[in-house]
């Protein structure tokens, strides 16, 4: 199934878009160049292989992955399979990896030395910088990857605490813009500003005070409003709306967190509905048009941003929960284009689809 440039996700609760998401942010934590690899992946950062097995599985079963990718001008594939160890049950281990660009295979495991050594099993040649060499443009492309999440509590806290570097929920996203080049950060804000004036009533401008300059010794970036009052004050982080924030987190990873995919979860928490039916319009003028041009990948579940009629079929993947799982239903296929070409609104057809399926359910 192939990704539109721009793609939204819809389903029910539970009918798996979180794990949609997160098998981009697989790849990239295994692939990630601090910290990353598969132990690291399934064992500390998802507690296991057993909490990754779909929940529809039977028995023991397998985990498997495969993505394709166009990387410049070649078409890449890679493919992981994960099983447990037999002496360390609990211990996952590469079952199978295979590494394929332009239909020639560069990498096939297990391989004669994995045989001879299964320990080697333990990594998979993606983390590895003596083994990937010949598809470092995949581990890159992995890299890239980023998941934001804005939380505005943790942007607002005067306390704040970063948990991490490049944190997804926000808790370092101040210190980031605080951290740019004055041109960079110039250009951000222009652009932000640009775009916050089609949303936010009487947005006027945006600065940042950075750490050397703040009275407590943390950046902060200020708004101020147009008002009845000519000389009213900023207003910092802590006096911002949570939409505000959210705004401006979308904003931020969308212009200045990589080239990679970006991943957005939920973009509509805390905007107001008329701003959620322009999102889709505003993410679009945000992505860049030319070869640095990023894939947004959001999971939702507002039909208000099918509303926006800028959004074609072939970007919106409906996930539907039946017996045996969950099915994605792209809606660019023609059955789904027919009923749309005869007066369907694209958002009406998706309720519609995504309307809980109660069939197998039964009650004593």
């Amino acid at each position: 199934m192939q990704l539109a440039e721009r793609v939204f996700l819809l389903g029910p609760n539970a009918s798996g878009k979180s794990n949609f998401l997160d098998v981009f942010r697989f790849l990239s934590d295994i692939a990630a160049e601090r910290g990353g690899g598969l132990q690291y992946a399934i064992t500390l950062k998802r507690g296991g292989l057993r909490a990754i097995r779909s929940l529809s599985a039977r028995r023991r079963s397998d985990v498997a992955v495969e993505a394709e990718m166009v990387i410049g001008e070649k078409k890449w594939i890679y493919m992981l399979e994960i099983s447990h160890d037999k002496s360390v049950p609990k211990r996952p281990v590469v079952k199978r990896e295979i590494v394929k660009c332009e239909g020639e295979t560069l990498c096939e495991r297990p391989d004669e030395f994995d045989k001879r050594d299964p320990e080697r099993l333990r990594q998979t040649h993606l983390e590895q910088i003596v083994m990937n060499e010949k598809f470092r443009d995949v581990v890159n492309f992995f890299r890239s990857i980023r998941y934001f999440h804005v939380v505005p509590q943790m942007i607002r806290h005067p306390e704040r605490v970063m948990v991490s570097d490049q944190d997804p929920f926000g808790s370092d996203f101040i210190t980031r813009i605080d951290k740019l080049n004055k041109r960079t950060q110039d250009a951000w804000i222009k652009r932000v500003s640009s775009a916050l004036k089609k949303v936010v009533p009487q947005y006027d401008e945006m600065k940042i005070v950075s750490k050397g300059e703040s009275e407590d010794g943390i950046p902060h970036l200020i708004m101020r409003h147009k008002h009845w009052r000519p000389k009213a004050g900023w207003q910092d982080e802590r006096q911002l709306s949570d939409g505000t924030l959210r705004l401006l987190g979308i904003f931020w990873a969308l212009l200045l967190e990589g080239n990679g995919p970006c991943l957005l979860e939920e973009p509509e928490l805390s905007l107001h509905p008329e701003v959620v039916r322009i999102l889709p319009s505003l993410i679009g003028e945000l992505q860049v048009k030319d070869k640095t041009s990023r894939q947004v990948i959001m999971s939702t579940y507002s039909l208000d941003m099918l509303r926006d009629e800028g959004v074609k079929p072939d970007e919106v993947l409906v996930l539907r929960t039946e017996r045996e799982g969950t099915k994605i239903l792209p809606m660019g296929l023609e059955e789904y284009r027919t009923k749309i070409n005869n007066g369907v609104a694209l958002a009406d057809l998706v309720q519609s689809l995504m309307s809980i399926n109660l069939d197998y359910l039964s009650v004593d």
